[in-house]
């Protein structure tokens, strides 16, 4: 039973530090300077900024659920108590429930934007690059600032 214990602490020690992994990549994209300058580039007729920052906002959400799920779980594995592992194992239950409905609603929208990006960058560069009046200037920005990152 002791090594059922160490294993169950050490299991839910991995998922806190998974849980601080998703809130500081969530505070780094709410931090980031040039945060919608690559998106802008990949998704049209959105505005950058706040997308990332409902992504960052969400993945610090989540992240804190992961922590709190991780905490009852550690102190599930020292302590034993019936109520504790019950209310561990629904937060577990609902945790996984999340992240596959999560899983699921990411990856449409990654085929979504992904389908038919090339066609959508060739036209926006042959009529928008550039910076004339009538020019997307954000989309010449964001082009700009990729090709920047990439030349350094």
């Amino acid at each position: 039973m002791k090594y059922l214990k160490i294993a169950l602490f050490t299991f839910n020690l991995l998922i806190w530090l998974a849980g601080c992994t998703v809130l500081v990549i969530g505070a780094w994209l709410l931090l980031e300077p040039s945060k919608g300058h690559i998106l802008n580039l990949f998704v049209s007729d959105v505005k950058p900024h706040e997308t990332i920052n409902l992504i960052a906002y969400s993945l610090l959400g989540l992240g804190f659920i992961v922590l709190t799920v991780g905490f009852f779980g550690c102190r599930a594995a020292l302590r034993g108590n019936q109520c504790i592992l019950a209310t561990y194992m629904s937060m577990l239950v609902a945790l996984i429930v999340t992240e596959l409905v999560t899983a699921a609603i990411g990856g449409l929208m990654t085929f979504q934007i992904l389908s038919d990006l090339e066609q959508r960058l060739t036209s926006k560069l042959k009529v928008d690059y550039g910076h004339d009046p009538t020019s997307d200037i954000p989309f010449s920005q964001s082009l700009d600032f990729a090709q920047y990152k990439v030349s350094h």
